[in-house]
């Protein structure tokens, strides 16, 4: 693959994730033929027998949920549940959420690795980069928190590194694992994942402290009782004299289960220092999601009127009759994945339009229907700083795939729907485009989340991230991307302290993890990357899901 020229963007760079992803298009565990469920086996189905099976079983979940009498009071976003991978085109994100709000639905949601949602009520239109991509290089000064820039958004991080090596900005990072950096950072700040907010308080406590200005009501009990220190200055220090300065959220944050307080801290740094505020999200088109309305509790382009429903974390609890995936792996791209199959399983119905089969897709669908690659698509992502970008499809669907735009039209015809005679995905992004003109782009807070630090906690806590090649479902299945140093394996690094605390030697190769009821034996790495009272367990690789919560306590014996 070869990027698309744009010099405002990617200056004609690559990562290899991008550039050799494609590799798993042909991928052994292509989905090629619609897959129906009968007597518990799957069985090869024509394209008219697997739609109409989808549709009968949407249709009889809702009308069985309906007549239960523990949920005559509920409505259909009780009922009826859907996930979208932040890796689908725009296109598929919008016509889901139509698909779902025309049959009483709100409940859809592309937010998988988020468990926070506290806040959703005052998060942003769009949450965006805050600024344009190309202005990232002409920073002096930035703070990112919860982001390994490197690995997760490499074009960001080419801006960065020319901020610095050519303007020697000031680039620094709050974290809860030491990252390798390729350019000078500032200041590292990198400690347990339960102790980034009490850090970020700090720094703050260091901006307000030379400030006449009062602080914000929402964060003022808990930057009032942070004690700033050197580093806290510092970082506070070079936001404020810088002239083009920002802070930003990146995926880890997003993930965090305090994500609502790092955000109103984050904001009010910036507001006070003059910065940039924004987000380097998870997933090629998450920032398009949004506008797509591929949310629970806004339509698209903003629409408060739209039909609401229930986040990921909620209906995950309470277990839909029926639930659509659409380009979701549920043991790996979902935070909390042991409680998503769970409440998947218990589901009448799940309808999967997937490219790939997957060993949990196998065992909680009904129905699978094989939707089509990037790369056998039309469609539009969105980047992070709000530029729509289409595409036409390089080659032919393998087998009998479809876009699943498409699919989500035929399911919108034949479930009788109002507003799905769409010819071509041009139209669908075009109807989407046409009711968000006039919107502006905007991160800033006025009335945050109170936030409260909680007390220090000194258990031992897993914090994770996702790696590089382990991302969504096509880079998972890129071979020569799966042999290189970064395609991490499942494994638990702990701080030697921790490590000497434990009793676990440098001789010991294996332990046994626990978190509640959830347990796997893995291999031990020693890393003095880590910190102390961190369990660093990869997110979305090969046996991840084995485990609970990414952020949970967890225990660690010998084998």
């Amino acid at each position: 693959m070869v990027p698309r020229d744009n010099e405002a963007v990617n200056e004609v760079w690559i990562s290899d994730r991008d550039r050799f992803s494609y590799e798993g298009v042909v991928s052994d565990e292509r989905l090629t033929v619609p897959m129906i469920r009968e007597d518990g086996e799957w069985v090869e189905a024509d394209w008219d027998e697997a739609l109409q099976l989808a549709c009968t079983e949407i249709k009889r979940a809702l009308d069985t949920a309906a007549g239960d009498e523990a949920a005559e009071s509920s409505d259909a976003s009780t009922k009826l549940a859907a996930l979208v991978s932040p890796s689908s085109t725009l296109e598929e994100m919008y016509l889901l959420q139509k698909l779902m709000r025309a049959l009483g639905s709100g409940s859809i949601d592309h937010r998988l690795r988020q468990s926070d949602f506290s806040d959703q009520e005052k998060a942003p239109v769009m949450p965006w980069l805050g600024q344009d991509i190309e202005n990232l290089e002409n920073n002096d000064a930035a703070l990112l928190i919860g982001s390994n820039t490197r690995k997760e958004q490499p074009i960001a991080n080419h801006r960065l590194r020319k901020a610095v090596v050519n303007n020697n900005a000031r680039v620094s990072f709050i974290n809860s694992r030491a990252y390798d950096c390729n350019y000078p950072v500032a200041n590292s700040i990198t400690v347990a994942q339960q102790h980034m907010l009490h850090e970020l308080a700090g720094v703050a406590a260091a901006v307000f402290a030379e400030s006449d200005e009062a602080l914000p009501s929402y964060i003022a009990g808990a930057v009032s009782i942070a004690t700033p220190n050197q580093a806290h200055r510092a970082i506070a220090q070079q936001l404020s004299q810088g002239e083009n300065s920002s802070v930003i959220l990146g995926s880890q944050a997003a993930m965090h289960p305090s994500f609502a307080a790092m955000r109103a801290l984050a904001e009010a740094i910036a507001a006070q220092t003059g910065s940039h505020f924004g987000y380097l999200s998870d997933g090629a088109n998450s920032a398009g999601a949004w506008l797509a309305g591929a949310v629970p509790h806004r339509g698209p382009c903003n629409d408060a009127d739209a039909v609401k429903g229930m986040n990921i974390a909620d209906w995950a609890d309470q277990a839909p009759a029926a639930a659509i995936l659409v380009n979701v792996e549920p043991e790996h791209d979902v935070a909390q994945s042991q409680q998503l199959v769970r409440a998947l399983n218990a589901a009448a119905s799940v309808v999967a339009i997937t490219a790939f089969r997957s060993p949990a897709l196998d065992d909680v669908a009904s129905v699978m229907l094989p939707a089509a690659a990037f790369t056998e698509t039309s469609g539009t992502f969105v980047n992070a700083e709000g530029v729509m970008q289409s595409f036409k499809g390089a080659n032919n669907p393998a087998g009998e795939a479809r876009p699943a735009w498409k699919i989500l039209r035929v399911l919108g015809n034949l479930l009788k729907l109002d507003g799905f005679d769409y010819i071509a995905s041009d139209q669908v992004r075009d109807e989407l485009r046409s009711g968000c003109e006039g919107i502006e782009l905007d991160n800033s807070i006025d009335d945050a989340t109170l936030v409260n630090l909680p007390a220090k906690n000194d258990a031992l806590m897993r914090a994770a991230d996702v790696p590089i090649y382990a991302t969504d479902a096509l880079v998972r299945r890129a071979a020569s991307l799966q042999k290189t140093r970064d395609a991490v394996g499942l494994a638990v690094s702990l701080n030697p302290a921790d490590a000497q605390r434990l009793g676990l030697d440098e001789d010991i190769t294996s332990v046994n993890v626990k978190q509640g009821d959830a347990g796997a034996v893995l291999k031990l790495n020693i890393d003095e990357g880590v910190p102390a009272g961190t369990a660093w367990i990869p997110m979305a690789v090969s046996g991840s899901e084995l485990l609970g919560d990414p952020f949970g306590e967890v225990l660690i014996e010998k084998v």
